[in-house]
């Protein structure tokens, strides 16, 4: 499902401020997977946490630990290819 949404991701499950923190956009989400467009490469097998905020004050932000799959670069971007494994409930 294209989303084109903001998207953050940690490389700590923690929301510390002092936890590295990556902007970027998800352009695609599916049940598995998302496709995130960002300004620096990050290697195939890296483990993320991410945070889709909600639009919706009714619906949480849609928290998630992703593995990087593959990472393609666009011409000063990078595209990452991640699989979705586990969901925050």
């Amino acid at each position: 499902m294209k989303v084109d949404a903001p998207i953050e991701l940690r490389r700590t499950a923690d929301g510390s401020e002092n936890a590295e923190r990556i902007q970027g956009i998800c352009r695609n989400l599916s049940g598995t997977g998302m496709e995130i467009l960002v300004n620096e490469e990050i290697a195939p097998g890296t483990e993320l946490y991410s945070t889709m905020p909600s639009n919706n004050p009714s619906f949480p932000s849609f928290e998630t630990r992703i593995s990087v799959l593959r990472t393609h670069q666009h011409e000063d971007q990078y595209i990452l290819g991640v699989e979705i494994t586990e969901v925050a409930s």
